[in-house]
């Protein structure tokens, strides 16, 4: 069921948090005209939403631009928000006509006012960061999507980056590579979380169920060599008993609608509720999930 559209507005890669019972969903929004190539680039920018049951959603508008005068000047990508020191940061992906993209951050007190933080990206794009892979040395290039888990690690957040090991396969560089920092602007590499046969893992989350950690991501391959319009995107649960490493498939999850860039929200009663984008037009769901030994299903 779509919960969520905007009139005029093609909505994409929703990620949310909660404040005093009101849930807050921030996307990427861009005209419904808009070409392709300029919905990925340039007119991408961030929209507001919030929401008292998660399933009727209030429209608050855009808050989050890219800006001719700063290094992010060339649209904005997937993001995340968590609560630190009472404040709100948000880790989000920024372009640049600069060769300045990246990893931005921007703070808040009330969660429709952003302000960036800095003059550059605080997880830089340009850079290979060293990260050990089964006892081996890896460049790794950080390229979007952050998940910031809402709590620390012995004093730490981590960030969750789609990003690939330098130097491999097209479908066969992905990576789920942990940043960790314990004040959200500096970061440092952790482990690798997961490595998957794809070109990418984009827009990822973890959460703890019993025993295990659970991972959800949108893994993407190129049959035809690295041509955007012949990808195939399949949404995948990854499994491990830790939280920041050796992850490993379990299942595609597979809907009867058009279903991505899912996202777990605990809802009032602690119940784990599953919203996903149907691209372009908006949120849809609810779905809750269904355990397996060997499966994880995602219903209504």
């Amino acid at each position: 069921m779509l919960l969520f559209e905007v009139k005029g507005l093609r909505l994409n890669d929703n990620w949310y948090c909660e404040d005093n019972g009101v849930y807050h969903t921030y996307f990427l929004e861009y005209p419904e005209n808009a070409p392709l190539d300029g919905r990925h680039w340039s007119e991408q920018t961030v929209g507001h939403a919030v929401s008292d049951d998660l399933i009727h959603w209030e429209y608050k508008g855009t808050v989050l631009t890219a800006d001719k005068n700063c290094w992010n000047d060339k649209g904005i990508a997937t993001g995340s928000v968590v609560k630190f020191d009472g404040r709100w940061f948000m880790l989000y992906s920024g372009n640049s006509t600069k060769d300045a993209g990246g990893l931005g951050l921007a703070v808040s007190f009330d969660l429709q006012n952003w302000q960036r933080v800095g003059d550059a990206p605080v997880i830089d794009r340009n850079v290979l960061y060293d990260f050990e892979l089964k006892r081996q040395n890896v460049k790794v290039k950080m390229l979007a999507d952050p998940y910031i888990y809402p709590e620390t690690f012995d004093g730490y957040f981590y960030a969750y980056i789609n990003a690939v090991i330098d130097g491999c396969d097209i479908n066969d560089s992905a990576v789920q590579a942990i940043m960790k920092s314990k004040d959200l602007i500096n970061w440092e590499p952790h482990k690798i979380a997961c490595r998957d046969a794809c070109n990418r893992i984009e827009t990822s989350q973890i959460w703890p169920h019993g025993d295990k950690w659970y991972m959800y991501g949108g893994a993407v391959t190129y049959p035809n060599g690295l041509d955007y319009s012949n990808q195939i995107s399949k949404n995948i649960i990854y499994v491990s008993d830790k939280c920041d490493e050796g992850f490993k498939r379990l299942c595609e999850i597979n809907t009867d609608e058009n279903f991505y860039i899912a996202k777990m929200i605990y809802d009032k009663q602690g119940k784990e509720v599953v919203l996903a984008n149907d691209i372009p037009r908006g949120i849809i769901g609810p779905y809750f999930i269904e355990y397996g030994e060997d499966e994880v299903k995602f219903v209504k």
